[in-house]
């Protein structure tokens, strides 16, 4: 990337980075580090035109949450969809729509950073399913949210 002046990495982090529970200290203090490590790299290498950012999605639909939640149903005699609903109460009532995001939801927001031209530096927190840019919320479209 340096020899051909430009260049793009993305790096996948969590909401948990900029939002610590209490659940998982150790999780949170990795994806908060990969935030760090963005930031700092992005000024590191901006002089070669090489474009460092992180996408930090919030309570997606992954294997480990489908694991978990199917696990929650399991112990506790419930259905998957009940122990979905009382984790967001719990744990993410912040979510309005009152659903997992999904892998695809945020896809949009990689590709963007994919292509030219594009940030360096910033941070897209996927909360609420709202895209949070560093500390400035933006609508669901990432289409819209350059506009600005």
């Amino acid at each position: 990337m340096k020899k051909a002046e430009y260049g793009c990495i993305i790096n996948i982090s969590s909401e948990s980075g900029v939002q610590p529970d209490a659940f998982m200290p150790h999780y949170d203090a990795s994806k908060a580090a990969l935030i760090n490590f963005t930031k700092s790299f992005s000024k590191a290498y901006a002089v070669n035109r090489i474009l460092v950012n992180t996408v930090s999605p919030a309570f997606i639909m992954t294997t480990m949450l489908d694991n978990m939640l199917k696990t929650t149903a399991e112990k506790h005699g419930i259905t998957f969809d009940e122990a979905t609903q009382a984790f967001l109460k719990e744990n993410r009532p912040h979510i309005e729509l009152k659903r997992p995001g999904k892998v695809e939801e945020v896809a949009s927001t990689v590709v963007y950073l994919a292509s030219p031209p594009s940030l360096t530096g910033s941070t897209f927190v996927w909360m609420e399913f709202l895209l949070r840019v560093n500390n400035n919320l933006y609508g669901p479209l990432i289409e819209n949210i350059f506009e600005i």
